[in-house]
């Protein structure tokens, strides 16, 4: 008789971490990668509220600040070329995009 309790505890403590353990845990950020410029790869990390940015192991915020440091420290562009400021801009837009599709991924 003590067998079959002990047997009969192990069975309900089997289901019991077996239903509580089986729920799918969503993550809090989804990270999406994308090669912004030739060889150089930036990832997104986004929860729904914010993001934030990796190149070369240094992480950039989501402000207008942070991501022109990115756009400039990813040196696509040439600072003495006469549409520096454009392709800066051209390229926080496209980090931007990065950012969106990361943050949709993790509304998900």
């Amino acid at each position: 008789m003590k067998r079959a309790k002990i047997y009969l505890l192990l069975i309900f403590l089997g289901l019991f971490l077996g239903t509580n353990y089986s729920c799918e845990i969503t993550p809090d950020n989804s990270c999406e990668q994308d090669e912004i410029c030739p060889g150089k790869s930036v990832t997104a990390c986004c929860s729904s509220t914010s993001c934030y940015y990796v190149y070369n192991g240094v992480e950039y915020g989501d402000d207008a600040n942070s991501m022109a440091k990115l756009a400039v420290a990813l040196g696509c562009t040439q600072g003495s070329a006469p549409t520096f400021k454009e392709d800066i801009d051209a390229l926080i837009l496209r980090l931007q995009a990065l950012g969106d599709f990361a943050r949709a991924q993790s509304m998900k």
